[in-house]
């Protein structure tokens, strides 16, 4: 590995962050979260459908800095490299312009997704370990890849990332060789855990390197999320926290990094971030409980292991939590979205004219569980300022990330960090509000968790 970063030493660092937040205007202190020693905001500027050759793209993103989002998403995948490339524009203007630092500003990507241009590339030189999920899309975790892949992320970005995720890591699990599918599910389970670890392994020492500035972790529909990544309910494909935690661990004492206090946090594993899909309706972190063996006693002098719900098991071991798709859920089973048989793929939660049935219901149950005279709810009169404020106050959460692809959507976002977050019972109660109004709608979809 090199010992030298391949562009610039720069990174987020504590001072430049919390400073860069405690400057920016219109933004309450409750949605300042901590990241470890970092600080973020609590909406992050998703660049999944944003591109360099889009001048309202670079628009949105100059205006998400400026309005105080300091924490910037992409992937190698997102518009095939150009949505890294609109990350490294838009920061090479607002640094040139001396708005901003690269220091203010925490800044992620992944590994995994083989498509477009390194695709093409791969077919050539086919990756070890690869997994071809169809024509346009191949997938590899494999160490070699990973650190290949972190290289052509570096240069497109013009800067080493801060943190680097594996993207969606569990395709694995249907996708697996069919030598080791036909030794059954434990087999392929543990294919799939073996594969993880090799990956942590080289992340740990690519983040000692200096070529990670601060950690890594997964993208991915981990257990206790509603959906899985192929779309259906997430019974079998979604990682246990638990575990990769404990791959975590191991990897870093196979790496030779346990032991170092350089990076980010205390000394042990760098798995600090998992991103996963989170919204009003896909409300399964935040709702639905698991059993934590190693949580603490409820009572004093109880024994230890209770159940608690995904979010908080996962704040407990310090991970820092990530939430995607604040508007665009995976409508339920029978639940009319009013988009559908016009090519939508998702349920989108924002306003329109009219606005359906479903979604005007669930505006109004919003309201009475936040509380009808509540003030906080003045300017939220649109039904995206609701979901996103929801998903971003979610116990738990550190930041929910926001596809705010035009000016226009960034003031939605201004809105939002204006507010103060729901305090843990009020946002109980909205995400149970809108989980009761779902069965309402289709009765089975009481099923989804069982």
């Amino acid at each position: 590995l090199r010992a030298e970063p391949l562009h610039t030493s720069k990174m987020a660092t504590p001072k430049a962050t919390a400073a860069f937040l405690s400057r920016a205007r219109g933004i309450h202190p409750s949605n300042i979260r901590s990241f470890g020693p970092l600080r973020t905001s609590s909406v992050g500027f998703g660049g999944y459908r944003v591109g360099v050759e889009d001048e309202t793209h670079h628009d949105a993103i100059l205006a998400a800095v400026r309005a105080g989002v300091n924490l910037i998403d992409t992937a190698p995948s997102y518009q095939t490299g150009k949505s890294e490339q609109l990350v490294a524009s838009a920061l090479r203007q607002l640094v040139e312009q001396d708005e901003v630092g690269r220091e203010n500003l925490v800044v992620c990507t992944k590994v995994g997704y083989i498509e477009g241009p390194e695709l093409e590339a791969a077919r050539a030189n086919e990756p070890a370990e690869v997994l071809k999920l169809s024509e346009d899309s191949w997938h590899c975790i494999h160490p070699d890849y990973i650190e290949y892949q972190l290289d052509q992320s570096s240069k497109r970005l013009e800067t080493e990332p801060d943190v680097v995720l594996l993207h969606s890591p569990e395709f694995f699990m249907t996708a697996a060789p069919a030598e080791i599918r036909k030794k059954g599910r434990e087999a392929v389970t543990e294919a799939f855990y073996d594969r993880v670890s090799a990956a942590f392994q080289r992340l740990e020492k690519l983040v000692k390197a200096g070529r990670i500035k601060h950690c890594y972790g997964v993208s991915s529909s981990l257990m206790g999320c509603d959906y899985s990544v192929t779309g259906r309910p997430n019974l079998y494909e979604g990682p246990s926290l638990r575990r990769l935690l404990s791959v975590a661990e191991d990897a870093a004492r196979r790496a030779g990094t346990a032991d170092d206090k350089q990076g980010f946090g205390e000394p042990g594993h760098r798995m600090r971030m998992a991103q996963i899909p989170l919204n009003l309706v896909e409300s399964g972190p935040v709702l639905q409980t698991l059993f934590d063996p190693d949580a603490p006693p409820e009572t004093p002098g109880g024994e230890k292991g209770r159940f608690v719900t995904a979010l908080e098991a996962a704040e407990a071991k310090g991970m820092f939590i990530v939430g995607n798709r604040p508007i665009n859920a995976i409508a339920p089973e029978g639940i009319g979205a009013g988009d559908w048989g016009r090519g939508e793929t998702f349920w989108k939660l924002i306003e329109k004219t009219p606005l359906s049935p479903e979604l005007s219901l669930m505006k109004q149950r919003i309201q009475v569980a936040v509380g009808g005279g509540d003030t906080r709810m003045d300017d939220f009169h649109e039904m995206q300022h609701l979901a996103l404020w929801a998903a971003s106050s979610a116990n738990g959460i550190g930041a929910e990330l926001c596809g705010a692809r035009t000016p226009r959507y960034v003031e939605d976002v201004k809105k939002v960090l204006a507010q103060p977050r729901l305090d843990p019972e009020e946002s109980t109660r909205v995400f149970q509000a809108v989980w009761e109004l779902l069965i309402e709608l289709n009765p089975s979809h009481a099923k989804l968790w069982d």
